[in-house]
């Protein structure tokens, strides 16, 4: 498990294999490679660093 924070410094949640969950374990998304679709198959981004 990996947190996820976004480019303003605010935890987002957490990366567990393939998935996307916010802070509190909702799932939002899936990551294929470092790239993250919404559960409606919808291009999120992608992962840009894994450092804080």
């Amino acid at each position: 498990m990996g947190w996820l924070w976004t480019w303003s410094g605010i935890s987002f949640g957490y990366r567990v294999d393939d998935q996307l969950r916010t802070h509190d374990g909702r799932h939002v998304g899936r990551f294929i490679e470092e790239e993250i679709y919404g559960a409606d198959g919808l291009y999120l981004g992608e992962l840009a660093s894994e450092d804080r």
